[in-house]
């Protein structure tokens, strides 16, 4: 079989993987909690995004809509219904996947608890859209920051009351699963503290669960085994599915070692995929194409594609080499929220445009410069 590259991933390195057991039994622990801020960590992004929506629904029983992007991960969507809200859509800028200022204005009111503002692939949040809801005096909502996409972002560097971080396979960072909850708000704090409490610990058999599929990712990673894994379909690599149910619970104290492990490996991995994605930026040009800083580590890199060119056989060669959509459909056509959604009546145009162009490029280290220069040929013909 030809070589086959996954879109996205992170090698844990079989040592770390022993390491992050071993600490299993000596139960470590790490003081995360600053001055300012108190971390929890949570089974996965989105139940750390439920948890902080329940709190804030608590701290603030007269308000019960949810702003987030019309283009997002499904599971956003899926954690604000979940928590018994109410999602208020906004539609998106296509160069820099923020919110569109004048929607956000529009969408904003007595209503809104809270406005999520992700950091897709670790592109940067304009900072005068975060004042434009902060200086909502009279109906500040919170603000949440979901960096599932970004690792690590710098807590001062947004104003916020609460941020999230994912750690599944496909993010930054590849502690197969979890999430961190950062709070800053006080009375969050206190709020959060005691749902926190009440969730059940991960035994020892979720452990040993994830020791395996450890290796196992770090085994079928490689180009010349992956091929193995992505035709299996009931694993549902790259498959994009609205989450039915969220279940609250604690990171499992191998997903919490494995996480410390990893963190040592940041400063390298984010070298490797800098030094790919800045070749990507100098040769992925168009008239329609996101504005990418200079200085860009994500953990795929995000290019527009004219879909209606491409046919199911330079599909199926780009996906070879890891070149993949992403979400396939704005949350606007989402047929799950139609019940909690409260303006799908309106018209979100960019998003849905985004969700019909919008694919990835890998950066990770099984990349080689000759895959990744096969990878800009074979894209450049459809680059809108």
């Amino acid at each position: 079989m030809p070589a086959a590259y996954s879109p996205v991933g992170m090698r844990h390195g079989y040592l770390n993987i022993v390491n992050a057991f071993v600490g299993v039994a000596r139960n470590n622990e790490t003081a995360l909690n600053g001055d300012y801020i108190e971390h929890f960590l949570l089974g996965s992004g989105k139940s750390a995004l439920l948890l902080i929506l329940l709190a804030m629904r608590e701290c603030c029983m007269s308000k019960s809509e949810v702003i987030i992007p019309a283009y997002t991960c499904y599971s956003v969507a899926a954690a604000v219904k979940a928590a018994g809200l109410e999602i208020r859509l906004v539609d998106i800028d296509i160069f820099d996947l923020n919110y569109l200022p004048e929607k956000l204005e529009q969408a904003l009111g007595i209503k809104t608890l809270a406005v999520v503002f992700p950091s897709f692939f670790s592109l940067p949040i304009q900072k005068h859209l975060l004042s434009q809801v902060s200086n909502e005096k009279k109906i500040r909502p919170y603000i949440i920051v979901d960096s599932a996409q970004s690792y690590f972002c710098d807590e001062k560097k947004y104003k916020a009351d609460a941020y999230i971080f994912s750690f599944g396979r496909g993010k930054p960072l590849n502690a197969e699963g979890g999430g961190l909850l950062g709070v800053l708000d006080s009375k969050l704090k206190t709020v959060v503290r005691e749902k926190y409490r009440a969730l059940p610990d991960e035994g020892v058999l979720p452990s040993i669960k994830l020791f395996i599929k450890s290796v196992l990712n770090d085994l079928f990673l490689h180009p010349h085994l992956y091929w193995i894994p992505s035709q299996i379909k009931s694993l549902k690599l790259g498959v994009t599915e609205f989450p039915q149910e969220i279940l609250m619970k604690k990171m499992s104290p191998y997903q919490k070692n494995l996480w410390l492990q990893m963190d040592n490996r940041i400063p390298e991995i984010q070298k490797i995929r800098q030094d790919h994605a800045s070749v990507y930026r100098s040769h992925c040009m168009g008239e329609r194409q996101l504005n990418i800083p200079e200085e860009f580590s994500p953990a795929r890199y995000p290019v527009y594609l004219d879909r209606k060119r491409i046919d199911e056989e330079k599909d199926q060669n780009l996906k070879r080499y890891g070149v993949t959509r992403m979400y396939p459909n704005a949350i606007s056509k989402l047929y799950e929220i139609r019940n909690c959604c409260v303006n799908l009546y309106q018209d979100f145009a960019n998003s849905e445009w985004v969700a019909g162009h919008l694919y990835t490029l890998p950066v990770h280290e099984f990349m080689s410069a000759h895959a990744r220069d096969d990878v800009i040929r074979l894209v450049k013909p459809y680059l809108t």
